[in-house]
């Protein structure tokens, strides 16, 4: 009788690996169910915080809990396999994390200009609240809200050319180029910082 030996599951440095090669596959699931079917036809499955709105009706995902991505999270692994499983943190943790006092960098983002948010009365105040935050906290905002909306008001395209069929989510056509602006964003800071402690290292050297 043969013995069949357990699959290797895809691990991050394999997915780094395929940088400019074969494409990579990634799909949403939120239980064992869906994992089972989607684990042999993708090499990601994400569990995202879209499981407050999907799963439990949830408003929206800010009421998503740590425990609630955890218990959705084992439940993916028990299912699949094969595919690499990456699970959401939520909204508020790191929040409660306090990241700002372990001395980590920190960036905020907020919702997409999409159809299925923007039906939510409160849309607009949440923007408004996330801006808030970040401006109190000192940190950088991405203003993706803004960004979506200059792509559907001024440049005039359709919801369907920057958002996935379920009308919440961006398409890889919009995160493509959300990740673009990013990078670029975060090399510019980056150079600007290094400036700024090359400028101040000169200045010291003159003092003295």
């Amino acid at each position: 009788m043969s013995v069949q030996a357990p699959q290797r599951r895809i691990t991050a440095p394999d997915i780094r690996a395929r940088k400019g090669g074969e494409p990579i596959v990634a799909l949403t699931s939120y239980h064992a169910h869906t994992a089972r079917i989607l684990d042999q036809h993708c090499d990601v499955i994400l569990v995202g915080d879209s499981l407050g709105m999907v799963m439990h009706g949830m408003e929206s995902t800010l009421p998503v809990t740590l425990e609630m991505m955890i218990l959705q999270g084992r439940a993916v692994m028990r299912g699949s396999q094969r595919a690499l499983v990456v699970v959401d943190n939520t909204f508020l943790s790191p929040v409660w994390q306090r990241p700002l006092e372990l001395g980590a960098d920190l960036v905020m983002i907020d919702p997409q200009y999409a159809p299925r948010y923007l039906a939510k009365p409160s849309a607009e105040e949440m923007v408004q609240l996330i801006a808030a935050a970040a401006k109190q906290a000192n940190v950088d905002l991405i203003q993706r809200f803004a960004l979506m909306r200059y792509w559907h008001d001024s440049e005039h395209m359709s919801f369907s050319e920057f958002t996935s069929p379920d009308q919440l989510h961006m398409n890889d056509w919009s995160y493509g180029c959300l990740a673009t602006l990013i990078a670029g964003s975060l090399g510019e800071a980056a150079t600007r910082n290094m400036a700024s402690a090359q400028a101040a290292g000169a200045a010291t050297t003159m003092a003295h």
